[in-house]
Order: C-alpha cells, then structure tokens, then sequence
C-alpha cells in the first residue's frame, strides 16, 4: 500500500469519533473497509481506549469477488495510478502544507507584532498634539498609544491566525470530502491494487 494512501486514510479516520471507530471495529465489515483502515482503526483505538473492543466474525461477503476482479481490472489514466487515488493532488503534499501552515501561525504573529511598534509611535506622536498643552500631555498621549497599538496588533495577530488555521482545516476537509466521496468499498479495492502492483 502506497504511503500516501495510508495518510489519506489516517487523516480521515482520526476525524472519526471513538464511538464511530468501535462501531466499524466491532462490526468487521471487510467488504466495506479495507485491511489498511482496520490497521488505523486498531492504532487510534489503542491510543484512544488503551484496548480493543471485542470484533465480530469478519464480514466477507464480496470480498471475493472484489479482489478476483481488482486483479483482473487494469486502472485507467482517468481514476488515478491505483484507480481510485486522487488525480488532482497528493495527500502526502496536501498533509504537509497543512502542517506547514500550522508552523507558520508563530512565526507571522511575531512579524505583525515587530511591524505594529512603528504604529505605536505614530500614535504616539498624533495623540501628543491633541494633548500637548496638558500638564500630562506626554503621559496621556503614550499611554493611549501604547493600547490602542496593541489592540491594532492584536486585531492583525487574530485575523492572521484565523486565516492560517481556517486555511489548514479547510484543506483537511476537502481532502476528507474527496475520500469520502469514493464509491463503497473503493478504499479496499484501491488497497487491493496497490499490493498487486507491489
């Protein structure tokens, strides 16, 4: 099995509840899942539960029959290298942009906050003029720059940070949507296809 078919299935199963995964496990459907998302499940479980449920006799109806036609069928160009891969991305890339994205959040908070102390001077010279006559002018002036340049800066950190993460999640769930999108028991036959290449 190709790694980034294991990733892509890693990724959409975590999204899954622990009772979600229970269910799938118990239930041993492997006419519907694959034995690589059986070996995701049963991490997550153990990492989740610290055991596993008891499983049920597989279910094997079709099964059979799948894997005599997957080794027969030749995957065409359209449906990917494995037939049913995606063709337009590669979740492997997809995952460690998603990643990247997650590492960048510090790194522009910190850039915002160095660009934003030139406002707080900025502000601090427009606020002197309005109080420069008052006896407390300097004092006044400084300190309403000084908050009213870290609510700019806090405001630019916030929505820097909310487009990063929206951006991250929004990749994550279009790649969900894609693997989810996939016919019933695809999964177990692009898996097929793949230890046959092998």
């Amino acid at each position: 099995m190709s790694d980034d078919l294991h990733d892509q299935i890693a990724a959409s199963l975590s999204h899954k509840s622990t009772d979600e995964l229970v269910e799938i496990w118990t239930t041993n459907d492997r006419a519907e899942w694959s034995d690589a998302a059986f070996g995701v499940i049963e991490a997550l479980l153990k990492e989740r539960l610290g055991t596993l449920p008891v499983q049920n006799q597989p279910i094997l109806k079709d099964v059979e029959q799948k894997a005599a036609s997957t080794v027969l069928e030749t995957p065409t160009e359209e449906a990917g290298p494995s037939g049913y891969e995606p063709v337009f991305y590669q979740p492997r890339k997809v995952l460690e942009l998603v990643r990247s994205l997650n590492r960048l959040v510090p790194i522009a908070v910190l850039v915002i906050a160095i660009s934003g102390i030139p406002i707080v001077f900025s502000l601090g010279d427009i606020f002197f003029t309005i109080f420069i006559y008052s006896s407390f002018g300097v004092l006044i002036a400084w300190t309403i720059a000084i908050v009213m340049g870290l609510l700019i800066i806090a405001v630019e950190c916030l929505i820097v940070l909310l487009l990063l993460k929206a951006t991250a999640y929004i990749l994550r769930i279009l790649m969900e949507m894609e693997f989810n999108s996939r016919p019933v028991g695809a999964n177990a036959k692009a898996v097929s296809q793949d230890e046959v290449a092998e």
